[in-house]
């Protein structure tokens, strides 16, 4: 595939797929599949983008302008401005009325831009009013985020670092288009306000401050607006013959390569606190309206590939590192068979500071969060869809910087080339969990059991038993995954399920047309939640409504290098692969091409034995799990088993638990994997008697148990951790079910 044929893809996506041809414009999000709308509203900032996208392709600007007609429809009938979101039919929403700078700033621009390469003077004339409209009223509200309707009053004092990078590429252009003193001196005033988020201590540039010009430590420092400060000061340090603002976009580009490292994917994570540490942040989550969990987005990595073509990432190696590091993520998560970019990738964390399981998932979103879904009080962003934003963002990014000389990236698509023996004694057909209860258990089981049936909600059962938590503990609204983890410890306790036929009619509703399941019903579809449907059907003696179309979806999500993802066309790693391998099974099937899948899984093993999420990522005992099992599942044998059971049993600590690799933090989760791998192979911990211990540690008063000792419950997930734990460390759950169970 060439780098003509992927910005291609990029703009003819916005156009063929997001473009709503019976009433203009573009809609927020499609799911997967490139049919399913999940989003059909209107915001003001994907109409702005896609114009300025589109109008900077020479192959598109003619489609630049149908879509600038359509963004005049969303101009304010009795303000200056535009509504910032409405329906598909361009009716507004009431929070549409307000002008959030940010915003406003870039449909000025959109404009400019668009007006200027079609020489359409009255786009021009358009965005020269709304930009010098927004910056007296941002000069009078000193750069205020969002004013109300008529921009006479603050609703939002703080200032953001997003609206002054945009306002200095609006004034700019604005400036160049029309020359003036007055565009000069609040192109110029812009710019100084710019510099103000600048850290001159830490480095990088923060993302708020306040009123009086304060840093706002709960906003911390992102990718995204760092990313847009750095283009816009490349671009005023030629306008302006000034080297010290280069220097200043440089040094923006070194704090994101220093701090921001993905170490599993290698990109750069969204956001970082304002030392620049990357972390799990339930007090930024909580207080400052934000998920708590940094998430890698693709929209990031193109903005961030824009900024280092104005710098001129030829000029540097440092540079060229981070150009190629952001485009390999754009090639990475773009679908090279339907076409488009996936939102990003994200991740679930064993410790604040330790990114481990790969999920396509952006956990506790804010309320109103495009492309979001709520099951109960949990929010989350599936990263598999594809938003107008991410599509307008890559092709603006890949028609303009010069990448044509970075080679491919490393293509992770590509079938690769190890040998793999079939197993001499395959797993038993039948799913059969325990032999038998627990001779002297260190958990209160009995506790448990009532805690966990506590968390029944209608016709499934829940993460957890609380009606309404607060924190970030999800309430007890059904859903596959939780009712997964129920049933396996009800099925491994010998507990009597109520209502059996109602559970399973309940689990089969969420499953949906393209043939997967959603978390809910009207999810969308994921290989995660499909594995979670298919086995609680399975341990229920059940099937899906429909299972050959399920079995096709499954198998859609395998790629060309034998892997599975998370969707269609979704990059592949170890976790969802097993989740896919261990679902095909149950509904007695296998991968398209199974011999692919297993070398894929081998590929994924280092030197030691050990096993990363994809080929070439840092080991961990999650990977050895998932990977073991898929090999076991396939009726392969897993190579090198010496090796593994010896890395394995090294990640055990004297206290019993285990580290999620070695070197780093004591993971629960990581443990419970560790002690399944060794399980698999025949082995156990070196220590099981402290391992008991440990891990008993974990269950609270109220019968649950929590990931991190001394703190709260957390889901069914840690509970069914523990008891399987448990039972395993006693010889007493079948290797079939361990290895299809997790």
């Amino acid at each position: 595939m060439t780098i003509t044929k992927q910005v291609e893809s990029q703009l003819d996506y916005l156009w063929n797929a997001l473009v709503d041809q019976a009433h203009g414009g573009v809609v927020t999000s499609l799911d997967a599949n490139g049919i399913d709308i999940i989003c059909d509203d209107k915001q003001l900032e994907d109409q702005a983008l896609s114009v300025w996208a589109l109008s900077r392709s020479a192959d598109h600007a003619d489609k630049a302008a149908v879509l600038a007609q359509s963004l005049l429809q969303l101009k304010d009938p009795e303000n200056a401005g535009y509504i910032e979101l409405t329906d598909r039919y361009w009716r507004p929403h009431a929070p549409g009325y307000v002008k959030t700078a940010s915003r406003q700033v870039l449909a000025a621009l959109a404009l400019l831009e668009a007006g200027s390469v079609a020489k359409d003077s009255s786009l021009v004339q358009e965005g020269l009013l709304l930009v010098d409209h927004i910056s007296a009223a941002l000069h009078t509200h000193n750069f205020a985020s969002i004013l109300n309707r008529d921009w006479s009053s603050q609703l939002d004092d703080r200032r953001d670092l997003k609206t002054a990078a945009l306002s200095v590429l609006a004034l700019d252009l604005a400036e160049q288009l029309q020359p003036h003193a007055d565009f000069r001196a609040k192109r110029d005033s812009a710019l100084d306000h710019l510099v103000l988020f600048i850290d001159k201590k830490e480095g990088g540039a923060h993302d708020k401050l306040s009123a009086e010009g304060t840093p706002i430590l709960l906003g911390g420092k992102r990718l995204e607006s760092q990313a847009l400060a750095a283009l816009s000061l490349a671009r005023l340090s030629r306008t302006l013959n000034r080297s010290d603002l280069l220097a200043e976009a440089e040094q923006l580009i070194a704090f994101i390569a220093r701090h921001l490292v993905h170490p599993m994917y290698g990109g750069y994570w969204d956001r970082s606190r304002t030392d620049g540490t990357v972390e799990v942040d339930g007090i930024q989550g909580y207080f400052g309206s934000a998920s708590p969990f940094p998430v890698l987005k693709v929209s990031d990595h193109a903005i961030l590939l824009l900024a280092l073509h104005e710098i001129g990432w030829q000029q540097k190696p440092e540079l060229q590192e981070v150009a190629r590091t952001a485009f390999n993520v754009i090639h990475n998560y773009t679908d090279h068979r339907a076409g488009g970019v996936f939102h990003g990738q994200g991740n679930w964390f064993s410790t604040p500071v330790d990114p481990t399981v790969p999920l396509g998932r952006h956990f506790w979103v804010p309320p109103h969060t495009p492309g979001s879904f709520h099951a109960g009080n949990f929010a989350y962003v599936p990263l598999q869809q594809k938003q107008a934003y991410t599509q307008a963002w890559a092709g603006l990014a890949l028609t303009a910087a010069r990448v044509s000389e970075f080679r491919e990236a490393a293509a992770y698509n590509e079938p690769v080339s190890v040998k793999v023996d079939l197993l001499e004694h395959k797993l038993d057909e039948e799913l059969t969990s325990s032999l038998h209860a627990l001779s002297a258990p260190y958990i209160d089981i009995p506790q448990y059991v009532k805690w966990l049936k506590l968390t029944r909600s209608g016709g499934g059962y829940g993460l957890t038993p609380y009606r309404s938590p607060l924190g970030f503990r999800s309430d007890r609204s059904s859903q596959v995954f939780s009712t997964l983890h129920v049933l396996a410890d009800f099925h491994v306790l010998k507990e009597e399920v109520p209502e059996p036929a109602l559970l399973a009619a309940n689990i089969r509703v969420c499953q949906n047309p393209d043939g997967g399941f959603g978390e809910q019903p009207g999810h969308p579809s994921e290989a995660f939640t499909t594995y979670c449907g298919v086995l609680s059907l399975h341990i229920l003696g059940e099937a899906p409504s429909h299972p050959a179309a399920c079995i096709t979806y499954l198998q859609s999500c395998q790629n060309p290098d034998g892997g599975f993802g998370n969707a269609p066309g979704y990059r592949s790693d170890i976790w969802h692969t097993n989740l896919s391998v261990a679902a095909l099974k149950a509904l007695d099937a296998e991968p398209h091409d199974k011999e692919a899948c297993a070398r894929f899984i081998v590929s994924c093993a280092d030197e030691q034995g050990a096993y990363g999420i994809h080929p070439g990522a840092p080991s961990e005992t999650f990977s050895a799990y998932r990977a073991i099992s898929s090999l076991y599942i396939l009726g392969y044998e897993p190579p090198h088993v010496e090796l593994t059971v010896n890395w394995l049993q090294s990640c055990q600590m004297p206290d019993g638990g285990f580290v999620y690799r070695p070197g780093r933090a004591r993971s629960f989760v990581g443990s419970y994997h560790a002690i399944a791998a060794l399980y698999l192979l025949g082995e156990h911990p070196a220590n099981i008697e402290a391992c008991k211990k440990w891990m008993s540690a974990h269950q609270n008063p109220d019968g649950g148990f929590g990931r991190q000792l001394g703190g709260v419950s957390d889901t069914t997930d840690e509970g069914f951790i523990c008891l399987h734990t448990a039972y395993m460390l006693e010889n007493l759950l079948s290797r079939t079910w361990v290895a299809m169970v997790s």
